[in-house]
């Protein structure tokens, strides 16, 4: 019996940052940068 599967399709290697960028947004991949505004989507 087969209780589930999982599919994770393969990611394309996108643009990155540079280092000092990187480390001040919290990421190297600028597709992965959102904004958190705290406020439930609301701004």
């Amino acid at each position: 019996m087969t209780l589930g599967m999982g599919y994770v399709p393969m990611q394309e290697w996108g643009d990155i940052y540079d280092l000092e960028t990187a480390h001040c947004q919290g990421t190297i991949f600028p597709d992965l940068n959102f904004v958190f505004c705290g406020a439930r989507g609301k701004m």
